[in-house]
């Protein structure tokens, strides 16, 4: 390679790159916001009085207060809250957290919160930080919303 030609990989390639990146009429791309998981909602339905909340594939730390607010909303005119979690594929650890608390404050007023685990990865986070121990799991459904209290 003499003087005369020019690098591959030197600057004279930058500019190009650069343009390349470039949006129309030279400007900057817009960044686009990661989108939401489209089924982010918990669902509220009833099997006979108990109330039943449903989770969606994932929980996490966004999800964590809308999780509080479906659980509390159904608790509010219910002492026996299920939370149906056998469907969610991942569950943050803040949202372990705000069960356990939210368990406490049921059992405070007599109340109890029954969550409905399949044998996936929830289960297992639960079983590592011994939460397992602490809430009323339920292997179905019907099992959580038949039990009497």
């Amino acid at each position: 390679m003499n003087g005369d030609e020019p690098a591959v990989f030197g600057p004279a390639r930058l500019p190009r790159r650069r343009a390349l990146l470039r949006g129309p009429a030279g400007q900057a791309p817009k960044r686009r916001r990661p989108s939401l998981p489209a089924e982010t909602a918990f669902h509220t339905t009833f099997v006979g009085d108990v109330p039943v909340v449903s989770g969606p594939v994932e929980i996490d730390l966004s999800g964590t207060d809308r999780l509080r607010a479906a659980l509390l909303a159904a608790a509010d005119d219910h002492s026996v809250v299920v939370a149906d979690l056998s469907a969610t594929g991942f569950c943050d650890t803040q949202a372990i957290r705000a069960l356990i608390v939210l368990s406490h404050q049921l059992a405070r007023r007599g109340g109890q919160l029954r969550l409905v685990i399949g044998a996936g990865p929830v289960a297992h986070i639960l079983e590592m930080l011994g939460a397992d121990q602490i809430l009323a799991v339920f292997p179905s459904l019907i099992e959580a919303a038949s039990q009497q209290s």
